[in-house]
């Protein structure tokens, strides 16, 4: 009777426990993240009676499980990454299409640059009439216009981008903070057999974010602590949580990058890269490389690093040379050359980097002195070369070391920052120069923003040459006509947002000073404005600079922007809408294995009602029972 009594209670608690847990998964329907739990119910033990029988002891609730499919949320964050991704690149791009402005009537990029086109065959017709002058300068001062507005436009742009990243960045903090709260809370509440089911949901809705935001991998440990890296560097693991901090990306620039850094403030720009260290490798990013995942390494490639122009791809090389140096392997005292012959002499220029010229000077001046020595280290190394060709020892390194006259004692005995010695220049100063390098063609060539600014300033830069090297021939006054365009700031170039029309050509009768005529001045030649049509057809490589793209005239070469814009737009639209009808497969699968079905749990609040019902019904009997021996026996008569 006494185990049965104990059986019928187990069966209560286990009824009890069940109840509990499904009211429990009903009350939290509606309940973002929430995973449906189950309490597993097994027997407890049997005793044995005599040679075949056995008795069972009752029932136990073994565990309170979450029910989720583990390989299901993997999926899910792997590819909520990439839609987070594409989903920024892709309005990006549809901004910037707006902001080029073809689907604008006249106002165009496209129209206008053909108003400029019709103005200029106006002035062959008539190049010495008032009229055609003047419809000439006011259509250059549309152009002008509407560059600067682009110019404008994609700048405001960038710095909406640039706030949304650190309002991400400061997201991330959050989680990670949070999620290693979670992973304190968690084995501290399992290890005392409590449930922990509500704070794995939590921990789980959080990693959910941080995978749209970041491209992450994780793993929860024997603890059950989840470790998170970026890009194979911790972000969470040990019961620490690093920060992600913030590092303006130039000197003098607005933007920033995120940087590993505990820093509350954002950090200078450290053209060594060596005061934190990037939270992404910028490489080149494709959807065969599955790098392209997260929200912020999706602005970043929507942003970019740093504004570009058509100088931002232009490299000082070593003078006269064009092709990497090779140098021998070492001889027998193998000690390890200074350079080695993968290493290819072509540095990026600071003066080029910012291009609103705003510059560290001491930067600027460290470079050029860098520059300097090592022109005159390598000329030093290839008269070694010439001289014992390949059998050129670590001696022979050495010594064309000791033919610098004041070098190796400015280098390796300076106290300044790039005080360092011959062989650290192969591994530390090369080694940042050619990440510095690799920084600004990322820059240039893979982000939206920038790749885009790049293109239209070179073909900005190319009709703003064009027109002043050919309108200059003899104006109406009988001098050397005046160029149409000027620098706003002297020395930062024909570039977008640093061009005005020449001041000279606004004062009254200015126009009479632009060039159309030959040098016999008359007053009916407009050759030099049939030149320039000339030249406005023509095939060059406007592009070259950018991407080695084929020859092409002015309008070829806006059409190639325009395409290029919309390829890489529609590519992420496509890729967008497959990552979203994945995702929402994915999470339609979790749910229907995580969520909480309210008929279900009907059914399963009637299955342990009745088996409540069932174990108090048999404690009642029981105890009935054991009333009746207690006291109905012994006593005659009644």
């Amino acid at each position: 009777m006494n185990r049965g009594f104990y059986s019928a209670m187990s069966g209560l608690n286990a009824a009890r426990t069940g109840l509990g847990v499904t009211g429990h998964n009903m009350a939290n329907t509606s309940t973002v993240g929430y995973v449906r739990q189950q309490a597993l119910q097994h027997d407890f033990r049997y005793q044995g009676v005599g040679s075949n029988l056995q008795i069972g002891l009752g029932s136990d609730i073994t565990m309170i499980r979450q029910i989720r499919d583990k390989y299901l949320d993997m999926s899910y964050r792997a590819e909520i990454g990439r839609a987070s991704f594409h989903s920024v690149v892709y309005s990006t791009g549809n901004e910037l299409e707006d902001i080029l402005g073809e689907l604008q009537s006249r106002y165009s990029t496209q129209s206008i640059s053909q108003d400029l086109w019709d103005s200029i065959n106006e002035l062959v017709m008539h190049p010495g009439g008032v009229e055609t002058r003047s419809n000439f300068m006011s259509t250059v001062t549309s152009y002008l216009t509407k560059i600067d507005n682009i110019k404008e436009r994609m700048t405001k742009e960038q710095l909406n981008i640039n706030e949304n990243i650190k309002s991400a960045v400061a997201r991330v903090n959050q989680l990670t903070t949070r999620i290693n709260e979670l992973n304190g809370f968690i084995p501290l509440m399992e290890s005392s057999g409590q449930r922990a089911n509500d704070y794995r949901d939590e921990r789980n809705l959080c990693l959910d974010e941080l995978s749209r935001l970041l491209k992450i991998d994780y793993s929860e440990n024997s603890k059950g602590e989840v470790v998170v890296t970026v890009d194979g560097n911790e972000l969470i693991c040990n019961g620490n949580a690093m920060q992600i901090g913030l590092r303006y990306t130039g000197p003098g620039s607005s933007l920033i990058e995120p940087v590993f850094s505990t820093k509350s403030y954002i950090l200078d720009f450290d053209p060594t890269y060596e005061n934190a260290k990037p939270l992404f490798d910028y490489k080149n990013v494709s959807t065969q490389l599955e790098n392209d995942s997260g929200e912020i390494f999706g602005m970043i490639i929507a942003r970019g690093l740093y504004p570009t122009n058509y100088e931002s791809m232009q490299w000082v090389d070593y003078p006269g040379r064009t092709a990497p140096i090779s140098l021998p392997a070492v001889g027998a005292s193998g000690s390890a050359p200074a350079f080695s012959s993968s290493v290819t002499p072509a540095w990026p220029n600071p003066a080029t980097y910012v291009p609103d010229g705003i510059m560290d000077p001491a930067y600027v001046a460290d470079y050029q002195t860098y520059i300097d020595d090592i022109n005159t280290y390598i000329t030093e190394l290839e008269t070694h070369l010439a001289t014992h060709g390949a059998n050129m020892t670590a001696a022979d390194y050495d010594a064309a070391a000791a033919d610098l006259a004041g070098f190796k004692e400015d280098v390796m005995g300076g106290t300044g920052k790039y005080a360092l010695s011959l062989k650290d220049l192969s591994s530390k100063q090369v080694t940042n120069y050619i990440s510095y390098h690799k920084f600004a063609e990322f820059n240039a060539t893979q982000c939206m923003i920038t790749s885009t600014q790049r293109e239209v300033d070179l073909l900005f830069n190319y009709v703003v040459n064009l027109i002043n090297d050919t309108l200059n021939g003899i104006d109406l006054n009988g001098n050397t006509g005046v160029p149409i365009f000027t620098e706003i700031l002297a020395g930062n170039g024909l570039t977008m947002g640093n061009v005005q029309i020449n001041p000279l050509l606004l004062e009254p009768g200015g126009h009479n000073k632009i060039g159309l005529a030959g040098p016999q001045g008359d007053v009916d030649d407009s050759s030099k404005a049939t030149e320039l049509l000339e030249k406005w057809k023509s095939s060059v490589a406007i592009f070259e600079k950018a991407d080695g793209a084929y020859p092409m005239n002015v309008e070829e070469a806006y059409r190639y922007i325009v395409n290029n814009l919309a390829n890489k737009t529609n590519e992420s639209l496509k890729f967008y809408d497959v990552q979203s009808d994945l995702v929402n497969e994915i999470d339609n699968k979790r749910l229907r294995i995580s969520g909480v079905s309210l008929d279900e749990e009907m059914t399963n609040m009637m299955i342990y009602q009745h088996a409540f019902n069932a174990a108090a019904r048999m404690v009642s009997i029981i105890d009935s029972m054991i009333d009746r021996v207690i006291n109905g026996t012994g006593r005659v008569g009644l």
